[in-house]
C-alpha cells in the first residue's frame, strides 16, 4: 500500500476512471485542506469518471460528547456537515449523496454493530441528516 497526500495527488489530470474515500477527510482538519483534496480528486479523474465516498458526520450531541472522551483524534478531526459542506463538491457534475446511521458506530464489536445497525435502519429515516453518522455518496465528473 502507498500513501499519498491527497491534497497533491502525483498523477496527471484525467488519470483514473474512479476514485474511492472512506472516512479520510476529516482527518484533514480543515475545510480548505477538504476542499483541496476533493479538488485533486476531480482533477484526476478522467471526464465522466465517478467519486465514490463515504465519510463521517457529526451525529448527535451524544456522539460529540462521547468523542470528546474516547477517541484519540477527537481533537483535531473536522466532521463534514451535510448541508454546510455540499459545496465542497462543486467541482463535479452531479452529486447523489445519502446520509445513514445513528448508533451503530457505537458498538464494540461487530455483534453489538450489527444489532445497532438494525435498529438504526427503522429509526435513521426520523433522524434529520445532520445528526446521522455517515455521509455516503456518488459524484460524477462532466
Amino acid at each position: 500500500m502507498k500513501h499519498i497526500d491527497a491534497t497533491a495527488i502525483p498523477k496527471p489530470d484525467a488519470s483514473f476512471d474512479v476514485v474511492i474515500f472512506k472516512s479520510m477527510i476529516g482527518a484533514l482538519s480543515t475545510k480548505e485542506k477538504q476542499a483541496q483534496a476533493i479538488r485533486e480528486m476531480h482533477r484526476v479523474l478522467k471526464r465522466g469518471g465517478v467519486l465514490l465516498f463515504a465519510e463521517n458526520l457529526q451525529g448527535t450531541r451524544l456522539h460529540t460528547w462521547l468523542r470528546k472522551r474516547f477517541v484519540a483524534w477527537d481533537h483535531y478531526w473536522r466532521y463534514l456537515d451535510p448541508v454546510k459542506d455540499r459545496d465542497l463538491f462543486v467541482p463535479f457534475a452531479r452529486l447523489d449523496d445519502h446520509t445513514t446511521g445513528l448508533l451503530a458506530n457505537l458498538g464494540r464489536s461487530e455483534g453489538q454493530r450489527d444489532v445497532l445497525a438494525r435498529f438504526d435502519a427503522v429509526v435513521s429515516p426520523l433522524v434529520p441528516p445532520t445528526q446521522r453518522t455517515i455521509w455516503f455518496g456518488v459524484a460524477v465528473k462532466d
